[in-house]
C-alpha cells in the first residue's frame, strides 16, 4: 500500500500528501471502524502509519477517500490496488464457497504476477499470502485463526505497568492483572439466551413518521410493543439505528441494502424496520454505491427472528434468509 501511495502522489500527482491526510482527518466512520480510523500517510512512504487494523480500514475505504481524485481508473497500479482489495475482502470473509475460494486463488495469482510494477520487490510474506486460498480450503476462514486480537494486550500490559508503579517481578503483575480481568469478564451469563438492550419506550403509532406509521399499522403490533433505544445485541451481533444490512443480491453485481430506522420488540419477537435501497456495483472502485433515486421511495421491510410461517409478507420471508 505504501508503494501504491507513492505512485499515486509522486508519479501520477492525482492528489498531494496533505490532501489525502486532510481527507483522512475529516473522514467520519461508523460502527467498528470508529476506533480504527485510518492513520495519516507517512511522508517517506516506507510503510503506512497506522497499526494493522487501521491499515486494513484504509485498504477498504480508500475509494471513499480519494475515489473522486483518481483520473485514470485503468492505471496498472490502481488496478493492482483493486485486486488487493478484492482479495482481502475474500480472505477476511467469515465463510466462502468452493467457487469463491477458486476465485480467490485466481485473484492472488493475478496480483502476484502484476505486482512487478511496484518499486519494492517481493518479500517472504508474499509467499504465504500467495497460498492463503489453499490455507482457506484446508483450515477454514483465516479471520478465525489469526493472532491479530492478541495485539491489544500490548496496550493492556503497558497500562498495567504504568498503573502499578512497581517493576519488581513485572511479569507476575501482568499475569495477575490479566487473570483478574478474565475473571471479571466471565461473571454472569456467558452466553445470554435472549437479545440484550438497555432501554425501550412504548410504541405509539401516532408519533412515528408517516411512512413508518403506515407500515406499522399494516403489521398490527400489539399494545405491548416497545421501541428499543440505542442498540440491540443478539447472537453476538449488535444492531443500531442507522446501520445498513445486506438484504440480498440483485442482478449481476448489484445488491439490496436496508438502513435500520427502528427496532421494535413485540411479544418476544424483534423486528428491524429498514428502508430498502439498491446499490449498484462500480467495478472501477470495487464498491457498491446506493442509487439515490431508490431512497426517495422509502420502501419498508420487516425483519423478524420468528420462524417463517405460511403466507405472510414475501419480502419479509426473503429477508429472513439473509440475516436471522
Amino acid at each position: 500500500m505504501a508503494s501504491m501511495m507513492r505512485h499515486f502522489i509522486k508519479k501520477k500527482k492525482w492528489f498531494t500528501l496533505q490532501e489525502i491526510n486532510r481527507r483522512i482527518d475529516t473522514l467520519r466512520c461508523r460502527g467498528n471502524d470508529v476506533g480504527n480510523k485510518p492513520a495519516n500517510v507517512h511522508q517517506k512512504f516506507k510503510k503506512l502509519g497506522g497499526h494493522a487494523v487501521q491499515n486494513w480500514c484504509l485498504l477498504r475505504l480508500l475509494p471513499f477517500i480519494v475515489g473522486d481524485l483518481v483520473v485514470d481508473t485503468s492505471d496498472p497500479v490502481w488496478q493492482l490496488y483493486l485486486l488487493l482489495k478484492r482479495a482481502c475482502e475474500l480472505i477476511c470473509a467469515p465463510g466462502l464457497s468452493r467457487t469463491q475460494i477458486d476465485q480467490l486463488r485466481l485473484l492472488l495469482d493475478e496480483y502476484m504476477q502484476k505486482r512487478k510494477c511496484l518499486r519494492n520487490g517481493y518479500k517472504p510474506k508474499h509467499h504465504f499470502f500467495h497460498h492463503l486460498a489453499d490455507h482457506y480450503e484446508m483450515f477454514g476462514p483465516p479471520i478465525f485463526l489469526w493472532t491479530l486480537g492478541f495485539e491489544q494486550y500490548h496496550q493492556i500490559f503497558k497500562r498495567v505497568g504504568r498503573k502499578c508503579n512497581n517493576y519488581i517481578n513485572l511479569i507476575y503483575s501482568f499475569m495477575r492483572a490479566h487473570q483478574l480481568m478474565q475473571a471479571y469478564q466471565s461473571t454472569g451469563i456467558l452466553f445470554p439466551q435472549d437479545a440484550m438492550y438497555k432501554a425501550a419506550f412504548p410504541l405509539v403509532p401516532e408519533s412515528l413518521p408517516d411512512v413508518v406509521q403506515t407500515f406499522g399499522n399494516s403489521c398490527s403490533f400489539s399494545p405491548d410493543a416497545v421501541v428499543v433505544q440505542g442498540s440491540l445485541t443478539t447472537n453476538d451481533i449488535k444492531y443500531r439505528e442507522g446501520d445498513h444490512l445486506l438484504l440480498g443480491p440483485e442482478g449481476t453485481g448489484n445488491i439490496f441494502v436496508g438502513k435500520i430506522k427502528m427496532i421494535i420488540r413485540d411479544s418476544g419477537v424483534y423486528h428491524l424496520v429498514v428502508f430498502k435501497s439498491k446499490a449498484k456495483l462500480r467495478s472501477e472502485y470495487a464498491l457498491s454505491l446506493p442509487e439515490t433515486r431508490i431512497y426517495r421511495s422509502l420502501i419498508c421491510n420487516l425483519w423478524s427472528r420468528r420462524k417463517r410461517r405460511r403466507g405472510g409478507n414475501k419480502e419479509c420471508n426473503r429477508a429472513l434468509n439473509f440475516n436471522f
